[in-house]
């Protein structure tokens, strides 16, 4: 959700069959086919260091157990996660955080994720690609909806670095 911009049902919807694996400017990323909103399809590119120790984990895990389902993130029931526990992951994910962000939930992520890209110097062109976005003008309300509220952005990926990398 974070590091792609992605929906929560289409982090739901990923299958093993839709990761793939690209070499670009020297650095490794996951490419992950979406097919999202509106049958709109596009892929996502997250850096593999930021999600290698989870999936070389999930592999191993699925093949130790022999789990025998597509799902990339699936429930200890092997079925796909529903709606309801992606946003309870996220809500837990909150909690367990001191970031003054009220109304946190898993868009709140994906509006970070534009955020961020804009004040790193990607054109809000590009941002509304990556998103799966057919009008420009639907990131410019991602990314200007509330100064206030992305002031805060720079934060939470400070933070969420913090807790993955330290």
């Amino acid at each position: 959700l974070c590091f792609g911009g992605l929906r929560a049902d289409e982090v739901q919807h990923i299958k093993e069959d839709d990761i793939s694996f690209r070499n670009m400017n020297k650095k490794d990323y996951m490419q992950i086919y979406i097919l999202g909103k509106g049958n709109k399809e596009r892929f996502v590119y997250i850096l593999f260091d930021l999600v290698k120790d989870e999936y070389v984990n999930y592999l191993k895990v699925k093949k130790e157990k022999n789990h025998i389902i597509d799902y990339l993130f699936y429930t200890r029931d092997i079925k796909m996660f529903s709606d309801k526990r992606i946003y309870d992951i996220v809500k837990l994910f909150h909690e367990s955080t001191n970031l003054d962000v009220p109304n946190f939930t898993t868009h709140t992520l994906r509006r970070s994720y534009a955020s961020f890209l804009h004040y790193s110097g990607v054109k809000l062109e590009t941002i509304s690609l990556l998103l799966g976005h057919s009008q420009e003008e639907t990131v410019e309300f991602y990314v200007f909806a509330s100064k206030e509220k992305t002031k805060k952005v720079p934060n939470l990926f400070k933070f969420i670095w913090f807790k993955i990398f330290i």
